[in-house]
């Protein structure tokens, strides 16, 4: 079974350059299925095990149900990069019941409408979530932003604490200040870091929490894994995806151009260059992630992409199944302006655009690889991911770097830390 299709046809490199490469990586992978079930979470790769870790998702369900009130409106999710992009994503995909917003960066406007939000949720005699994510309770702007948003909290809620939760680690000061407080708190494995940590609590927890089916996001996981740990490039998308990529980096495009063909995929643009950057931008050695939304950067960048530098390899993203769409109407006579519209609807038009882009891609010799999701449902969504977040462990073991650190965003803190304490 599966719910999604990669086609790398197109890559600029014969299939044959692809083996030869994905020789390479076959040790890893056999590596990698002995971490399928590795519930100790003994190396950073084990995040593939978060998809298997029943124990885990039964903690994560069974807070769920305790914070679950018929009241329930809102969930504020307190975090940045990791602790909330993963989240983020999903439920902007899955449009779900519940909203989550997210406080992401010290922004005061932005700050100044969740304020407004929480209020009139309370207003209305509902109530909210805040959720606090920070492996370790160091990140500057979410303790900067809980801080002021609990105290809002405090101040229209008489059970404020028991509308609180924090994630992190377990031996981690935020646990200890959690705990303190009489928050409810959910521990992430210490050693999964957070741009891989969305099917751990870090997700789960609020995506469940607005009504997302956690356990088919759970179900699509292991499905990409079934497939990416195969050693065979036809087989295993994220071993394929992985080898185009690094192919046309080492041919001088070290710019990666996800392109969008669809609205609610989004901010899966933002997840993805936080995994991409930071996987990968060590040692001088790195790949720029660059997102663009079909079809509106087509009237913006594509005259860039097709007549600028060719220092770029792009993905196509789309959905083959849609639930909502619209026909262009017969009796305006459109036709006057545009042959070919009339009685189409508009994902039929996307479709033809997106072909028409790909054809004009080939014509101009332009390498790419195409990815189309089923459907955008939560097992699809699930596998995607990590389909995503495996294709980046490869792709950094063939780039010879470190998946997993990210050291140089330290320095930012550590001065802002600085200038703060001055």
């Amino acid at each position: 079974m599966t719910n999604t299709f990669l086609n790398f046809e197109n890559c600029g490199f014969k299939k044959d350059a692809l083996e030869k490469e994905a020789q390479k990586l076959f040790g890893y992978i056999e590596q990698l299925k002995k971490l399928d079930n590795d519930f100790s979470y003994s190396r950073p790769e084990s995040f593939i095990s978060l998809a298997n870790d029943k124990e885990l998702i039964k903690k994560v369900k069974s807070l769920i149900e305790k914070k679950k009130e018929k009241d329930l409106e809102l969930v504020v999710l307190v975090g940045i990069g990791g602790s909330s992009l993963g989240a983020l994503a999903l439920n902007k995909a899955l449009l779900k019941e519940k909203k989550i917003i997210f406080a992401q960066t010290v922004d005061a406007q932005q700050i100044k409408k969740i304020i407004k939000e929480l209020k009139d949720v309370y207003k209305k005699g509902k109530k909210a979530i805040l959720v606090l994510v920070s492996k370790s309770g160091k990140t500057i702007e979410t303790i900067a932003n809980f801080g002021v948003l609990a105290n809002v909290l405090k101040e229209i809620d008489k059970n404020w604490q028991e509308h609180i939760v924090v994630i992190c680690d377990k031996n981690s000061k935020l646990n200890n200040f959690a705990q303190n407080k009489n928050f409810d708190v959910l521990n992430t494995p210490e050693i999964i870091k957070g741009r891989y940590s969305a099917f751990g609590p870090v997700g789960l927890f609020p995506l469940g929490l607005a009504g997302v089916k956690i356990e088919k996001l759970q179900d699509g996981a292991k499905i990409a894994n079934e497939k990416c740990l195969l050693a065979d490039v036809d087989k295993n998308p994220a071993l394929s995806g992985a080898i185009s990529i690094f192919l046309n980096y080492q041919a001088g495009r070290n710019i990666y151009n996800t392109f969008i063909f669809s609205s609610r995929l989004a901010f899966f643009g933002c997840w993805y260059s936080q995994l991409i950057a930071e996987s990968l931008g060590k040692e001088g050695r790195g790949i720029t992630p660059l997102i663009s939304m079909g079809s509106n950067d087509l009237h913006s960048l594509l005259q860039l992409y097709l007549a600028g530098p060719k220092d770029k390899f792009t993905s196509f993203l789309s959905i083959k199944n849609l639930e909502t769409d619209f026909e262009v109407p017969a009796d305006l006579n459109l036709k006057d302006l545009i042959q070919g519209i009339e009685g189409k609807n508009l994902n039929q038009i996307m479709k033809a655009i997106l072909e028409g882009t790909k054809i004009a891609y080939q014509k101009m010799k332009m390498p790419y690889v195409e990815f189309e999701l089923e459907n955008l449902k939560e097992e699809t969504l699930g596998e995607f991911l990590q389909v995503k977040m495996i294709e980046a462990i490869y792709l950094a073991k063939l780039m010879g770097v470190d998946a997993f650190g990210q050291s140089a965003v330290e320095l930012y803190k550590s001065e802002t830390r600085r200038l703060l304490s001055e």
